[in-house]
């Protein structure tokens, strides 16, 4: 069951993923209709986005941490798209849901593993793919 969970929370993050990036896009949409102005735009979805953290235990550091966290979004939104801001999303549910771990005597060592795995596999495909036909270094790094 541990292999079948660990499938449907990826599965599911990558959903909530592209439902995040996208819901942010048209509330970004949205307010730029309205406002008129990029900027007020960028401000009132950061304004909405840090807004749930006031009601907490500690409402400054929440404040901060879910303001930076927006703003983060906000910039990826913005400077690349739709894509990166998902796949951003999405690699932070994966990594606040896993348990991670580097004890090999722990029970769920192997579930970390296989998280750390895939995601370096994932970054290192989009790496790869970012490159398209170009060679990763200009120069050799051995000489021949």
């Amino acid at each position: 069951t541990g292999l079948r969970h660990m499938l449907y929370s990826w599965l599911l993050f990558a959903g909530e993923g592209i439902w995040f990036a996208l819901s942010m896009m048209l509330m970004l949409l949205v307010l730029l209709m309205l406002l008129r102005r990029r900027w007020a735009a960028v401000l009132g979805v950061w304004l909405i986005l840090t807004a749930g953290a006031l009601g907490g235990p500690a409402p400054l550091v929440e404040f901060v941490m879910t303001g930076a966290a927006a703003a983060i979004v906000i910039f990826l939104l913005t400077r690349f798209g739709i894509l990166p801001a998902a796949i951003a999303y999405f690699t932070f549910n994966i990594i606040r849901a896993a348990p991670l771990t580097l004890d090999p005597s722990a029970w769920y060592f192997s579930r970390s593993v296989i998280c750390l795995i895939l995601l370096a596999a994932m970054m290192g495909y989009g790496f790869v793919a970012s490159l398209g036909n170009k060679p990763a270094f200009r120069v050799p790094m051995l000489d021949d």
